[in-house]
């Protein structure tokens, strides 16, 4: 767990690993609109971050 420099509350400090720690959103297309390759790496990425 990390720790900032100066006074931080409890809350403050495992707010700021949570948000840290959380993967930024990216909007994917349908899946519909993907072709056979692009399908192939989005199945990819999908086992992998479950895994």
């Amino acid at each position: 767990m990390s720790r900032i420099a100066g006074s931080v509350s409890l809350a403050e400090g495992v707010l700021v690993d949570w948000a840290v720690g959380e993967p930024a959103f990216l909007p994917r297309l349908p899946v519909e609109l993907l072709s056979r390759a692009q399908l192939a790496v989005e199945l990819g990425r999908v086992v992998a971050q479950e895994a």
